[in-house]
């Protein structure tokens, strides 16, 4: 088929193919407002229910605590890790670009990051946190170094001793000061 005759058969085809397309749609938005019912609770849903209620919790999920909050989201769960040590973590380790972050399970992992005084190196941070309680034994801090060898691969490299339990103390100590600030 020549390219003039194609720009035709598209061209007799685009309405009806539009047509169809949003028919259904615009049908839809005239037939008014649509009532969503939340589905009977369980015998099961509310011995939950009253089992929280009996603990001073409301049942329900919010992101609050996760996103910055104090600890308990607006529904009332608590965080399976400490706020305060989490919110630390990130705030100590901002200057290096974040890989992955898993507010469930309590794990920070950085990028490899070239820091800016020394060129031929990098590092990666992991910092977990295992408990509720504000607690050093809950926080565990990792660092990696890869140095660039003579033929310009990256190489493992130790770290100078000393080097992570200084982040942990810092970590530690921003988040006691999160705590007394609240």
């Amino acid at each position: 088929m020549s390219r003039p005759a194609f720009r035709t058969v598209a061209g007799m085809l685009a309405l009806p193919l539009l047509l169809v397309g949003l028919g259904p749609v615009a049908l839809t938005a005239c037939s008014g407002p649509v009532e969503i019912t939340p589905p009977p609770e369980t015998p099961a849903d509310k011995a939950r229910r009253e089992r929280l209620e009996a603990q001073g919790i409301t049942p329900g999920f919010s992101l609050s605590g996760i996103f910055g909050g104090d600890g308990d989201s607006a529904a009332g769960v608590r965080m399976a890790i400490n706020p305060h040590l989490w919110r630390a973590s990130l705030e100590i380790l901002d200057f290096l670009p974040l890989d992955s972050v898993d507010s469930v399970g309590g794990v920070i992992i950085t990028e490899w990051t070239e820091l800016a005084d020394a060129p031929n190196e990098e590092m990666k941070v992991v910092a977990r946190i295992t408990g509720q309680e504000l607690a050093v034994s809950n926080l565990r801090v990792r660092i990696y170094r890869r140095v660039r060898g003579d033929d310009g691969t990256m190489e493992a490299a130790a770290v100078a001793a000393g080097t992570e339990t200084a982040l942990e103390d810092r970590i530690f100590t921003r988040a006691r000061a999160l705590l007394v600030s609240q």
